[in-house]
């Protein structure tokens, strides 16, 4: 709970989600009969969260139209129902988040400047999974829980093989990506800890044998399974270093680290990428 609010509908808007009308509505509310379906008076989200916090996730996919009158709402701290004529004043603390880069977007004409500003007063930046992968073990341990918890079954535990293929994968999907992986391994493992070829869709990625590695600790293991699976990337590229980055999911400067570290050779494919 902050100020009392919930964070829950209606506290909560995801403005990706909804229709531009349907976004309207659930923020400013509409007078009985405003339009079809209408068939009482309801406030918005703004007045439901007079006093407290609104969030409005993914605030880049806004509709320009709907840009325009947050704006208004949040310079004038009054809103007007669908459908309505008067206004009704509003005090809230305004929380946005989005995936985009919202100056990016405002460059390409698909943000409003103005309300980039008015709403760029505190801006967080939550860094990708890859950046912070001591969050991994705490996050692979609370969706196990839940997910023991939702199928009513005992919980299952993170061998020491898997926690080090959760640590050293990229995660390109983020924190959405490590809970589906958790839950698509509890269905498929069959015992009491997760199987390690359950865990992510792309088997090859960590395959049961590597060629050219006849043993060793695990971290040796897994360096293994990194060069192996790059070499094959690239060869399906033909070399090229930007498609292979792409299929990957990572960026090329880090695929090029990767490759310098693992003492992954591309000296002759450097002049077929572009």
């Amino acid at each position: 709970m902050i100020n009392g609010l919930a964070w829950s509908d209606p506290g909560v808007v995801n403005c990706g989600g909804l229709t531009e009308s349907l976004l309207e509505a659930e923020l400013f509310g509409h007078e009985k009969g405003a339009f079809t379906g209408a068939l009482q008076r309801r406030r918005g989200v703004f007045e439901q969260a007079h006093g407290g916090t609104l969030f409005l996730d993914e605030i880049g996919d806004m509709p320009q139209a709907m840009q325009v009158k947050l704006l208004r709402v949040l310079e004038d701290r009054a809103v007007t129902r669908v459908g309505g004529t008067a206004s009704q004043a509003v005090d809230f603390r305004l929380i946005c988040a989005t995936h985009r880069d919202l100056r990016a977007e405002v460059q390409a004409g698909r943000f409003r400047e103005d309300l980039f500003y008015r709403i760029h007063v505190i801006h967080l930046r939550i860094p990708p999974l890859r950046e912070r992968r001591e969050d991994i073990p705490w996050l692979a341990h609370r969706f196990l829980t839940e997910a023991g918890h939702r199928g009513r079954e005992p919980i299952k535990r993170l061998s020491t093989q898997v926690e080090q293929a959760l640590l050293t994968h990229d995660w390109p999907g983020n924190v959405r990506e490590l809970k589906n992986a958790i839950e698509r391994a509890c269905v498929l493992s069959a015992g009491d800890q997760l199987v390690l070829e359950a865990l992510f869709d792309e088997a090859v990625s960590w395959p049961v044998r590597v060629d050219g590695f006849g043993g060793g600790d695990l971290y040796g293991y897994l360096r293994a399974c990194e060069r192996s699976y790059i070499e094959k990337t690239l060869a399906e590229n033909e070399g090229r270093i930007a498609l292979t980055a792409e299929a990957l999911g990572i960026s090329r400067k880090n695929l090029w680290e990767r490759m310098k570290r693992l003492g992954v050779l591309a000296a002759e494919r450097e002049s077929h990428d572009d």
